[in-house]
């Protein structure tokens, strides 16, 4: 069981990593994407994830390095799965690709 302050870092700690697979991505406006997840995270970090999430499904862009701590965030909420589902959406499509 984890707390809210723990799952909120988790969730922070993953929007921070999807915002730098987001950056290598050179995407025209993926540095603008991130410097608006990066300046929310610390005062809505999950509206913050779902932004970097969205904008990653837009893009087909590969969230594979950061699909651990995903799993780790979705294990402690228990109930909400739309994050993982969405980058696992990501991952099918592109391996399809």
């Amino acid at each position: 069981m984890y707390t809210i302050k723990e799952t909120d870092e988790m969730a922070r700690q993953l929007t921070l990593a999807l915002c730098d697979i987001i950056v290598q991505s050179k995407f025209a406006d993926a540095q603008y994407t991130v410097d608006i997840c990066r300046g929310l995270v610390d005062e809505d970090c999950g509206a913050a994830l779902m932004m970097a999430s969205d904008y990653m499904e837009m893009h087909d862009i590969d969230p594979s390095p950061a699909m651990e701590l995903a799993r780790l965030y979705d294990r402690a909420l228990g109930y909400n799965h739309a994050i993982i589902e969405q980058l696992e959406g990501i991952l099918e499509r592109i391996s399809k690709a």
